[in-house]
């Protein structure tokens, strides 16, 4: 059985359908809740973002990356490491020299989720080259 176009795109049909029940359903009741319905738009809104990454989504079964993307994103890897361990000894040391005793856990954190941002943005430059 061959698929039609709009079966595609059932999702978002359904959440459409929702949106509409739901405001349906609030008026017969007879309050109109703002919230039910921005939460119901919400839902549409996501079921239309799946329903965009299943249309997109590759069929074929060749892969992304070939051998030099990957090795490349080896290399990068492992410089980014040794930058970011090379940068928190450094910082280590002039905390080290500057006396301070005691440092907040949330101050350690910063770091490691800019180390974790920048090497994902870093990621996804050197995987489009």
């Amino acid at each position: 059985m061959k698929k039609r176009k709009m079966h595609k795109w059932m999702f978002t049909f359904a959440a459409v359908g929702g949106v509409i029940g739901m405001t349906f359903g609030q008026l017969l009741k007879g309050n109109l809740d703002f919230a039910g319905i921005l939460g119901s738009l919400t839902g549409l809104l996501l079921m239309v973002g799946i329903d965009l990454v299943r249309m997109r989504w590759k069929k074929d079964k060749t892969p992304d990356f070939d051998e030099r993307t990957v090795h490349n994103m080896l290399k990068f890897y492992a410089y980014a490491a040794n930058v970011f361990i090379g940068i928190l000894f450094a910082g280590l040391a002039v905390i080290s020299f500057l006396e301070i005793e005691s440092i907040a856990v949330s101050y350690l954190m910063i770091p490691f989720m800019v180390y974790l941002f920048i090497s994902g943005i870093g990621a996804f430059a050197v995987s489009r080259k």
